[in-house]
């Protein structure tokens, strides 16, 4: 990599985390994540679900939002300040890890920081006001076990500690 395309990857890359930031800023809590937030809240207090708290969504979803409420009565955080916390550790943590497998798929490495930087857009940019939504993270989970199985299959050698945690997102 030449000098200007190293300029140009980390300015790309930069660019790139400053626009979710941004989009996190100015992007409203979607509808259903402040539900679910309520919800899990009522959970908590000692509703029922499904009973007390009318909802067609699996009970994972609830188990997912739990950490996201006790951080907020932990920090005292608003709704919207711990969710896009919540929702923004999980998407870079699922983001790095999915880069992380997916470096030595890609063969060409001049194809690499586009991949990058285009992953980073796709994961963190451009769900906007759904971001935190169930669909967003089934898609960051998917993500490295996807990458992980393709490993597999073509034999690149990956940690026991990396096929583990493919799994287990």
């Amino acid at each position: 990599m030449t000098a200007g395309q190293k300029i140009l990857w980390y300015t790309s890359l930069a660019s790139a985390l400053l626009l979710a930031v941004y989009v996190s800023v100015i992007t409203p809590l979607n509808h259903d994540v402040g539900w679910l937030i309520r919800s899990t809240t009522a959970w908590f207090n000692g509703a029922t679900l499904y009973v007390d708290i009318m909802e067609s969504n699996p009970p994972l979803i609830f188990i997912i939002t739990a950490p996201l409420v006790w951080l907020r009565e932990l920090t005292h955080l608003t709704n919207i300040t711990a969710a896009k916390l919540y929702f923004g550790i999980i998407a870079a943590g699922a983001t790095v890890f999915h880069l992380s497998l997916a470096r030595p798929a890609i063969a060409r490495r001049d194809l690499w920081p586009r991949y990058a930087v285009a992953t980073i857009v796709i994961s963190l940019v451009l769900p906007y006001y759904h971001f935190g939504q169930r669909d967003h993270l089934i898609i960051l989970f998917i993500l490295p076990y996807v990458f992980s199985r393709y490993l597999d299959t073509f034999g690149s050698p990956r940690s026991r500690v990396s096929r583990i945690a493919a799994g287990v997102l």
